[in-house]
């Protein structure tokens, strides 16, 4: 009998303890941090990372294994990694409400309604604007046509004031600016035509109108309601605001930068003879009628500080255009050597272009940056370099400075994770239905980062005949590539990174699909959008969590608005064996490293990617910048 007993003990001991073990902790998250070591061969090592209070699963150790293969190994590798496709099946009831279909009736006048483009720009409006002027204003939760504006143009705002949430238009029929934001609406007649609007907290909420006319500048001093033109303001663009100055910075007649005090309207002028301008953040940097370029500190422009670049970027060549590194503020400069003529035409093209830091000194260095489409005819008229111009990305949401760039004739495309001091080549994985390609490149132009979801970025690569959908949860460093073809719209929903990508179909398609990943590329899950294979889609945009928009275009020309609510799929809030963390470089900034969370592999589950955990630590003096 008392062994009887003793064995029914242990027994419910075990059970007990089983159960412990087996317990969900949602807030525990397997640490690995990713080290970028400058040799390409060298083995990633794990950075000692805060305690994991939850113990970890056999599951979680070979997913902890796998994610620190030696980097060799991996491009070894890479050709059989496995991604799997699950196919969605989904009740007739649930997917009623997966998706929603609302159809835009408008009296649209455009004659193509594939011509258009489709955007988010505040909580509750999606907006459509058609080549002809026309705009539609949609309710996002119900799908009615809250607007029509038959002749119309949105005014473009400075969007590092207004990043999201606010919308300008002006009718020209009935000559009237409406604002939309998050909370409200007001419009108002107006008696000119604005080109654009600058939005000045610094300067008691100015609000500073250009005309498309060039007649005058205007200034409105309560939120865009009532406007005065400013006089003596004629041909004037705005550059900007500077603080020490306490004025905006304009260019007039294309040649004279001057400040104007918003105040008392005076206009004073700092640098003549300009054949263009643009003001960064902290500095002024011009190209003068003369071949020259001259900068200036912002701080210095009422005491017309402006000089030289130092004789060490002046023999790098010709002066192209400039970036601004938006963590720092410290500005790259793109130089241009070896000019020669194109064989059969006499258009001049570059050979050798190199990008520097301006305040760095030869802490950054980047050689032979791929500079193909690059016309140095125009070079006189541009200031600012755009992906276009230059292959040169630098990834949103990471406090310290990640770049990508695609350098050389064959565009390798490079990664930086040390401020552009040394250049590694990127790494690529793909699906197990296709080889991933030799001499495949990142295509900088398509890539799209945010800082709500720091160091992950979606993209598109090319090999030279075939694009694919290119996705990297590392800031860059490793990307998984899929779906070959050239016409896949690929969008992410933020925070929690939900990308969803659909193939751009014509009328003849039979595809109407969606594919989604939880794991940044690694696994797709697929559903159908549609069992109407007659329309045509237009435009993917995603909103944030985790809702997707589609624009359809049927064959009678009526245009019709899908709503995915990908919370209806993916309703698993992420297990603690579901999640990893990652950081980049394990780097000590200002006293604290930060760790992102990431999901593992195979994980079809959502979490909050902008979620950022911080550990104190010793700076070292390479830790630290001089400015």
């Amino acid at each position: 009998m008392h062994r009887r007993i003793y064995c029914v003990s242990i027994c419910v001991f075990l059970f007990i303890a089983h159960l412990g073990l087996c317990s969900d902790d949602t807030t525990a998250i397997i640490s690995i941090s990713e080290e970028y070591n400058n040799d390409l061969n060298s083995e990633e090592h794990a950075h000692p990372m805060p305690p994991i209070p939850a113990p970890i699963e056999a599951t979680t150790i070979i997913d902890s294994v796998a994610e620190n293969v030696p980097e060799n190994i991996i491009v070894n590798v890479t050709e059989s990694t496995t991604t799997l496709t699950t196919v969605m099946i989904i009740n007739e009831k649930r997917e009623k409400q997966f998706r929603t279909d609302y159809s835009l009736n408008g009296n649209l006048s455009s004659s193509s309604l594939s011509d258009m483009i489709l955007n988010s720009y505040i909580n509750d409006l999606i907006t459509l604007v058609f080549k002809e002027h026309e705009i539609l204003l949609v309710n996002k939760t119900d799908g009615t046509i809250k607007h029509v504006f038959q002749y119309a143009h949105i005014v473009p705002t400075n969007q590092e004031i207004h990043p999201s949430n606010f919308l300008v238009i002006f009718d020209e029929n009935t000559q009237t600016l409406w604002t939309f934001n998050s909370t409200h609406q007001q419009n108002t007649i107006i008696s000119f035509k604005p080109k654009q609007i600058h939005i000045f907290p610094e300067g008691n909420n100015s609000w500073i109108a250009e005309t498309s006319d060039e007649v005058d500048l205007y200034i409105s001093q309560d939120f865009g309601i009532a406007w005065k033109a400013i006089n003596s303001s004629s041909s004037s663009a705005v550059l900007g605001w500077a603080n020490k100055a306490n004025a905006v910075v304009i260019v007039q007649h294309s040649r004279y930068i001057k400040l104007l005090d918003v105040t008392t309207h005076q206009i004073t002028p700092i640098l003549n003879d300009v054949s263009s301008a643009k003001l960064f953040s902290r500095y002024l940097l011009a190209k003068t009628t003369d071949g020259s370029s001259v900068i200036s500190h912002v701080n210095n422009l009422a005491e017309e500080g402006f000089r030289s670049l130092p004789k060490r970027l002046q023999s790098q060549g010709n002066f192209y255009c400039a970036i601004e590194d938006v963590n720092t503020q410290d500005l790259l400069l793109l130089f241009i050597t070896d000019n020669k003529l194109q064989e059969n035409n006499e258009t001049r093209v570059p050979t050798t272009c190199n990008l520097m830091s301006y305040s760095k000194q030869n802490l950054f260095n980047l050689p032979n940056i791929n500079c193909e489409s690059i016309n140095i005819d125009n070079s006189y008229n541009t200031i600012e370099c755009s992906t276009k111009q230059i292959p040169f990305y630098q990834v949103r949401g990471l406090l310290k400075t990640v770049f990508l760039a695609n350098v050389g004739p064959e565009a390798t495309t490079m990664v930086s994770f040390d401020d552009g001091v040394t250049w590694n080549k990127t790494h690529y994985e793909c699906d197990k239905m296709m080889s991933c390609p030799e001499n495949a490149s990142i295509l900088i132009s398509s890539l799209v980062s945010s800082n709500d979801a720091p160091g992950i970025l979606v993209g598109k690569a090319f090999d030279g005949i075939s694009e694919y959908v290119a996705i990297s949860s590392n800031g860059g460093r490793l990307w998984h590539l899929s779906f070959k073809g050239h016409d896949y719209l690929t969008a992410i929903s933020n925070p929690n990174a939900l990308i969803v990508t659909i193939p751009k179909t014509n009328h003849s398609s039979l595809d109407h699909s969606f594919r989604y990943s939880t794991d940044y590329g690694r696994n797709w899950h697929h559903g159908k959008i549609s069992n109407d294979t007659s329309s045509q889609i237009l435009s993917l945009i995603a909103d944030k969590n985790n809702m997707f928009y589609i624009l359809s275009l049927n064959t009678k020309n009526k245009l019709n608005l899908i709503q995915l609510d990908f919370n209806l799929l993916i309703a698993e809030k992420c297990a603690h064996h579901q999640l990893k963390q990652w950081s980049l470089h394990g780097i000590c900034i200002n006293g604290s490293k930060f760790y992102y969370r990431r999901r593992t592999s195979g994980s079809h589950c959502l979490d909050d990617a902008s979620q950022v955990q911080t550990e104190s630590c010793s700076c070292l003096l390479t830790d630290f910048e001089c400015s």
